[in-house]
Order: C-alpha cells, then sequence, then structure tokens
C-alpha cells in the first residue's frame, strides 16, 4: 500500500482516523500499532513475519537488558547479539542479491560465475532495522527504559507514516511520549491536513 494509493488515501486513514478520536486514550496506542501493522502486511506480504520476529526479539532483549543479575559481559554480549541479529536481517535481505550479483560479474570475466542469490527485498527494513538497534542500544546505556505496553513498541518500531519512508527516529527522543500518547484535536488534525498534502504531492 502506498501513500498516493486510493485504498490508502479514501479508506485507511478516514478509518484510522476515526479509530484513534473515538478510542481512549491509553488504547490508543493499540490503534496506531494494529494499523501499521495491517498497512505494511498489505505491501510486505512476508515480509510482515519477519518485522514481527525481529521485534519479538528486540522486545525481549530490552527487558533482559534491565536484569540485575546479568553481569557487564551478559549485557553487552545480549546487546552485540541482538544488534548482529538486526544487521545481520538487513545485509542478508538487502544486499546479498546485489553482493553475489557482483562476484558473478567479476567470475565471469575470468571464465567463471557464481549463482547469484535471489532474495526479495523487505519493505522498509533499513528503517525497522535501526529502530531496533536504537531501541536496544538506548536501553544498554541507560538513557531510557524498556517499554512494558508491546503495543507501544510495536507503535514506536512500525508506526506506519514512516515505516516505508522514514525518517529514523531515535528511541531516546521519543521515549517520554510513547506511554502517554498525546490527547488528539479536531483543530490539530485539520492543521495537518495541508502539511500532509504538501508531503503528498512531493511522493506522488
Amino acid at each position: 500500500m502506498s501513500f498516493a494509493s486510493p485504498l490508502f488515501l479514501w479508506y485507511f486513514v478516514p478509518v484510522v482516523l476515526v479509530a484513534l478520536l473515538a478510542t481512549p486514550r491509553g488504547w490508543r496506542n493499540g490503534v496506531a500499532a494494529v494499523s501499521s501493522l495491517l498497512f505494511y502486511a498489505a505491501g510486505a506480504g512476508v515480509g510482515t513475519l519477519l518485522l514481527l520476529s525481529l521485534m519479538a526479539i528486540n522486545y525481549s532483549a530490552g527487558f533482559l537488558l534491565e536484569k540485575d543479575r546479568l553481569t557487564a559481559a551478559d549485557r553487552r554480549a545480549l546487546l552485540i547479539g541482538t544488534v548482529g541479529v538486526d544487521l545481520g536481517c538487513l545485509v542478508v535481505f538487502k544486499y546479498a542479491g546485489f553482493a553475489t550479483a557482483q562476484v558473478d560479474a567479476v567470475a565471469r570475466l575470468f571464465g567463471g560465475g557464481v549463482e547469484v542469490v535471489q532474495i526479495a527485498q523487505v519493505i522498509g527494513i533499513s528503517f525497522f532495522t535501526f529502530h531496533h538497534i536504537s531501541y536496544v542500544v538506548d536501553i544498554y546505556r541507560g538513557e531510557r527504559t524498556a517499554l512494558r505496553d508491546p503495543m507501544s513498541f510495536i507503535a514506536y518500531i512500525a508506526m506506519f507514516p514512516q515505516l516505508i519512508a522514514g525518517p529514523i527516529v531515535r528511541y531516546r527522543e521519543i521515549a517520554d511520549q510513547l506511554p502517554q500518547p498525546r490527547q488528539h484535536r479536531l483543530d490539530d488534525i485539520a492543521a495537518g491536513f495541508p502539511r500532509f498534502a504538501l508531503g503528498l504531492s512531493k511522493k506522488a
């Protein structure tokens, strides 16, 4: 689903706005999380499984990094392992095909060749990878605490306005806003429409 598609503009956005306005404040992260996953699944298909898997890994790592029983070495190893998984998936799903194609091109110059790896690219993988890394790194450094509410975590990682187009938002910059979503007002929404239209015109 693209931002310029009729499905997004005439169905998805109005339904999400109405749902947010009709939902009590404490449940709005749930609406944001579910709508973001539906938006992503509509365009990414099986790539959603990778996103959910990495969410589970990083969400769990955030809790473990705060455990007092872990030694400094344990915490460092956990951070390195988690970030390694994140970056490993980024390399495999975004760059493996390109890398093997280049190796094959060079090998053919010398009469050889290698089988080019065909892996479907995962939409938005760069953005949610670095959101995950920011999350665990900021917790490891003690700059922010782990999110207890999984819906707030999903909303941070996969918020649909930035999931496929950015920007990357550091966890420490938004952590204080996630547990208590701001009150939505109709005048704020009305004021946002011109900005939305301007941004859409640049994307379309």
